[in-house]
């Protein structure tokens, strides 16, 4: 198919659930340049109305913590039910590029063949902690093109956490039983902004490991929900399964989330252009190789000299 489409028969393609129109109109939100960002533009106005039952899932966790593992199993799961599951990747870009590094269509290849689902790496861009406009653009296409259940899977632990939250509905971190990262978890408050929490690989020789951490977290100050998992353990996946599917159906305003996630969304954007027409801008370039030749390492000279050239500029 060839997309030199106007944004009117783009997004009918969309909304009949097109995957190589989805596809193509991420990259097109992801693109910097100005006659795509023109041509998004078009597009997003011409959507249908924004599905009313969605549910957006944030899944973090440590690398290795068995994310990839747990969503795959489980939106096979909800597939088989009869949902449409979307996954969006954040990876690390590329410096050369700028596309991801990781390619998680590796790493989730049932889900990714499934009929009912659609698996997408997506670039951080750089962006602190991974989530940027783009992410929230795609899950915004996800919903346009049919899928009603979405997980967001983070680069890793850290910022991610706290920016995952501005596009999601429910975050759920995962947690690798032998990682030891159970106590820190706990000193560092990221509890307080997770939903629900999945002990993975509770199975094998990880078992008795897994149910040590799980007692370790029931007897800690937190209320959050959590649950022994395996991937191998259809009960369990089962369970997570209906944990979504309930939460979807009683999850309240979904407007309300909504327009409080635009609005982050705006924000977001207008930092990312804003950084961008300073770095173009030819006098902070020029003041910035003038600045490193100096040879100072001075925390306040570093402070005092930013906000004299941004009291110049504004």
């Amino acid at each position: 198919m060839k997309f030199h489409l106007d944004a009117e028969e783009w997004a009918r393609r969309l909304s009949l659930g097109d995957r190589q129109a989805l596809s193509r109109a991420i990259t097109l939100a992801e693109s910097s340049l100005e006659k795509d960002q023109e041509m998004a533009s078009r597009l997003f106005a011409a959507l249908p109305k924004p599905m009313e039952n969605s549910l957006r899932i944030g899944v973090t966790g440590a690398p290795g913590a068995g994310k990839s593992s747990l969503i795959e199993a489980v939106g096979l799961r909800l597939c088989s039910q009869g949902h449409r599951v979307a996954v969006l990747t954040l990876d690390p870009s590329s410096t050369v590029h700028g596309g991801s590094l990781l390619g998680d269509k590796t790493r989730m290849h049932e889900l990714s063949h499934h009929p009912a689902s659609y698996v997408r790496p997506t670039p951080s861009g750089g962006v602190l902690g991974g989530i940027g406009i783009a992410t929230f653009s795609a899950l915004t296409l996800c919903e346009a093109a049919g899928f009603e259940i979405l997980f967001v899977e983070t680069v890793g632990t850290g910022q991610s956490e706290y920016s995952v939250i501005d596009v999601t509905d429910v975050t759920l971190l995962v947690m690798d039983p032998g990682s030891g990262d159970g106590v820190q978890m706990l000193k560092k408050g990221l509890l307080e902004h997770v939903d629900w929490i999945a002990i993975s690989k509770a199975d094998g020789e990880r078992r008795s490991q897994a149910e040590a951490l799980h007692i370790e977290f029931l007897n800690s100050p937190s209320s959050r929900p959590v649950l022994l998992t395996s991937q191998e353990d259809e009960a369990v996946i089962n369970q997570w399964a209906r944990r979504i599917q309930e939460h979807r159906q009683t999850s309240g305003n979904l407007r309300l989330r909504r327009h409080e996630q635009a609005q982050k969304a705006f924000r977001w954007t207008f930092e990312q252009m804003l950084i961008q027409q300073l770095r173009a801008n030819p006098e902070v370039d020029g003041e910035s190789v003038l600045f490193a030749e100096s040879n100072t390492l001075s925390p306040q000279l570093v402070t005092h000299a930013a906000q004299t050239l941004i009291r110049r500029l504004i």
